[in-house]
């Protein structure tokens, strides 16, 4: 096993070929800026913002997938609002869950029966710490 995004569990096998491609992670600082007269602001830094993640997958059932499965599990991910770990090589990525945003889906092969039989993915996560009181 690579790691996993929830439900959705990325390995190499001689079953089957599940991973992930082109992965990109983001964070920024937020910074506030106070405004002052006649001179130039002053900034202040308030925390860290959220960290962002995007991937891409290929679901293929050449690889041992079934494509229309795996992308119905993602889009009840979304849909859902879940928020999920992320965990690549047994270490968990941010601080807390990903909640997935967004999801697009490119249908590139599709058989005879109107099966589709190879889906390329986009992901796009966003950190998700649970509320603290």
């Amino acid at each position: 096993m690579i790691g996993y995004l929830g439900e959705v569990v990325f390995e190499v096998s001689q079953q089957q070929v599940k991973t992930f491609g082109d992965l990109r992670r983001s964070a920024s600082a937020r910074i506030a800026s106070h405004d002052l007269i006649g001179r130039k602001p002053l900034l202040e830094f308030t925390g860290p913002a959220l960290e962002s993640l995007s991937f891409s997958m290929t679901l293929s059932s050449f690889l041992g997938i079934e494509p229309i499965e795996e992308v119905q599990t993602l889009r009840e991910m979304r849909d859902q609002g879940l928020g999920v770990p992320f965990v690549l090589d047994g270490t968990p990525q941010g601080e807390g869950l990903w909640l997935l945003e967004g999801l697009e889906e490119t249908w590139r092969y599709i058989d005879n029966n109107g099966v589709p039989r190879v889906i390329e993915c986009s992901l796009s996560l966003k950190e998700y710490i649970e509320n603290v009181r």
